[in-house]
């Protein structure tokens, strides 16, 4: 049964579905057709929803303790959202990475100067 004491560690764990919700806001207000916002809509999406789910399990364990009781069930769950924040992760990393289609400079930037040749 949840009690007044489970509510500092629920707290914390509700606090790890913010940032990715602001990153999912702040996206979702850029109007671009660019690639670079549907890989970081993805990214931060699955984010969220990672972290409210893995609330949601550790609020189910903690409610249906029962001494002796087998835990398989969350480790493979457990197991699961793990996976899933790696892809969660690439995702962000295609975001990163769309859109390029050079290694040139930002405009204003100094040029770059190439490597001196071997001696």
């Amino acid at each position: 049964m949840l009690g007044l004491s489970n509510a500092p560690g629920l707290l914390l764990q509700l606090v790890h579905v913010v940032p990715p919700l602001v990153g999912l806001v702040l996206v979702a207000r850029v109007r671009t057709t660019r690639r670079w916002r549907t890989w970081a809509l993805l990214s931060f999406g699955l984010s969220s929803g990672l972290a409210l789910l893995s609330t949601l399990l550790s609020v189910a364990v903690v409610s249906g303790f029962r001494p002796g009781g087998s835990f398989q069930l969350y480790g493979i769950l457990s197991a699961g959202l793990g996976l899933l924040s790696l892809v969660a992760a690439g995702l962000g990393v295609a975001a990163v990475v769309a859109d390029r289609t050079d290694d040139a400079p930002a405009p204003g930037a100094p040029p770059v100067q190439p490597y001196p040749p071997a001696r």
